[in-house]
């Protein structure tokens, strides 16, 4: 610690070390003039660019409705990590509920659509 700041921090993950490095203070003048534009595209999170997300978003959820409806839903798996599945299996998350695995993605991965959207998860993972 120097002063009231840390001068260096480990990584929980890798635990590798390094200095400090606080995050730039968001510039009040920039998010001003972005809430002025009209253009149809909008800032994430993340600072890029986003289509619309609204409409991305209901056609995720229509497709989501239309898979659920020609499987049987009683049959869904609890997600767990450590398990493997199948495309098109029903999955039951605890936080984002029930879901259709749409993708596979090597080595321990998989895309998953929930009534929210599309999540990518962790599957196969040996603990």
């Amino acid at each position: 610690m120097l002063k009231n700041r840390p001068k260096r921090v480990e990584c929980l993950t890798c635990h590798s070390q390094h200095a400090y490095r606080a995050k730039e203070p968001k510039n009040p003048s920039k998010a001003q003039s972005a809430k002025g534009s009209s253009s149809s595209t909008k800032e994430g999170k993340s600072g890029k660019k986003q289509g619309n997300t609204k409409s991305s978003q209901n056609k995720a959820e229509k497709l989501y409705t239309e898979l659920l409806a020609e499987k049987d839903l009683s049959s869904a798996t609890p997600y767990c990590m450590s398990d493997s599945y199948k495309i098109d299996e029903i999955i039951n998350h605890k936080n984002f509920g029930l879901g259709i695995i749409i993708d596979l993605i090597p080595p321990k991965k998989m895309s998953v659509l929930f009534k929210d959207g599309y999540k990518y998860l962790v599957c196969g993972v040996s603990e």
